[in-house]
């Protein structure tokens, strides 16, 4: 079971997401480091909210990316031993391609983890899933000048309506971590092949 759970985790983790280290609907009161292949965040919770913040670059190519800016909070309402559960909101600051604009990515969504052992190791399985609206940033188009006027237009023929603007925010993630005593975990997923987190 655990190759298997190994296995899923190295393949969710090669999907296209834009962060590194996710926000966990299980976090522990007190600070927690997040340190992985494309990133670092941090996290401060306290009672059942957590708010923190994350610099990430691109997970194909991370040495010539630029760098992203997030911000993210969660509110638990489900705390069971075993199950949580969480409201999980961002924002991200998404340079874009070079040459075109920026971008304010926000996005809402739920956060879940659940919370198993394989023998005597303590495991934790995270699934966040948050929506936003396209502006762009997923296909980095941007609005093109007219040679005449120098004005910027879009063309109406192409331009989608809100709802199918709608698509997975910058927060949805899985992961999967292995507990080793009460400080330190070690993830696969996430975004990244491999992070490290660290509770104090």
């Amino acid at each position: 079971m655990f190759r298997r759970l190994a296995v899923l985790g190295v393949l969710l983790a090669a999907m296209p997401a834009q962060a590194s280290t996710m926000p966990s609907a299980d976090l522990q009161p007190g600070h927690t480091l997040d340190v992985g292949y494309t990133g670092v965040g941090y996290d401060y919770a306290w009672n059942r909210f957590g708010l923190g913040g994350a610099i990430l670059s691109d997970f194909m190519n991370p040495s010539t990316s630029q760098l992203r800016f997030g911000a993210r909070g969660a509110a638990r309402f489900i705390d069971d031993e075993a199950f949580k559960a969480a409201v999980i909101a961002g924002v991200l600051l998404d340079p874009g391609q070079r040459g075109a604009r920026s971008y304010l990515v926000p996005d809402l969504g739920l956060g879940v983890a659940y919370h198993a052992k394989l023998g005597s190791l303590p495991f934790t399985l995270r699934l966040d899933v948050t929506l936003t609206v396209d502006q762009g940033q997923s296909s980095g188009a941007y609005p093109t000048p007219v040679a005449s006027s120098g004005e910027f237009i879009t063309s109406p023929s192409i331009q989608p309506n809100l709802l199918q603007r709608v698509i997975f925010g910058p927060n949805t993630n899985f992961g999967v971590g292995a507990q080793f005593g009460d400080r330190l975990e070690i993830n696969v997923g996430g975004g990244t092949l491999v992070a490290v987190r660290y509770h104090y």
